[in-house]
């Protein structure tokens, strides 16, 4: 059976948990529950890092799934640098989300570009432009779609679990960021994308519907 946990953090859950036990046993002598107490961390970490399985609607196909638990804070027509236009749909993930992103949509990798920059607060417009971030690029049935994972003030170490050429089902894992971050979804006009959320939803990564292709 499979432990729901996700993989890329097994390293840091066996440090903070080694920790939690040596400092445990250091403070024991002083009073029971103070070893209690160290073992929040190690707690916290399971938690940030659970990896619930989730499987898809396969009866609608055209649905575009969250690639992201959390928030939406924005959705937006814009332009991309690069001329291409579409709808954006930003999503905020707190501590207390889980930190998996999935694919949107089936679709093969076309391509990762990851960029260095800023750890600004997720919850800051700027922060997807500005911050640390890697985008991953889907073509897809209905045209390029983009997700693209930013890093925040405390998500320090994004995941990127897929590579260029590799062909996803919708649902599936695309990597994760550690702590508080935001994800955002791009699906290009020629897509005839209409979106069903709308600032202030919370979404669940791989489960909840944003909208609908043509």
């Amino acid at each position: 059976m499979r432990i729901p946990l996700a993989r890329w953090g097994l390293g840091v859950i066996a440090v903070v948990a080694t920790g939690c036990v040596l400092l445990g046993a250091l403070v024991w002598h002083l009073a029971g529950w103070y070893a209690l107490l160290c073992a929040t961390p190690a707690v916290f970490t399971l938690y940030f890092f659970r990896d619930p399985e989730r499987t898809a609607d396969e009866a609608d196909a055209k649905a575009v799934l969250s690639p992201a638990d959390g928030k939406v804070v924005a959705v937006v027509e814009e332009e991309l640098p690069d001329g291409r236009r579409g709808t954006t749909i930003d999503i905020f993930l707190s501590i207390f989300d889980v930190h998996l992103n999935r694919a949107p949509v089936a679709g093969t990798v076309t391509a990762t570009r990851y960029k260095k920059g800023s750890f600004l607060n997720a919850l800051r417009a700027e922060a997807g432009e500005a911050n640390e971030s890697n985008a991953i690029t889907l073509s897809t049935a209905y045209g390029e779609i983009e997700v693209k994972q930013i890093a925040g003030v405390i998500a320090r170490r994004i995941v990127c679990a897929v590579r260029e050429g590799q062909t996803l089902g919708a649902g599936e894992r695309l990597g994760m960021i550690r702590f508080g971050s935001r994800t955002k979804l791009f699906v290009p006009a020629e897509s005839g994308f209409e979106p069903s959320v709308c600032a202030g939803e919370r979404v669940l990564a791989g489960k909840s519907v944003l909208g609908h292709v043509k």
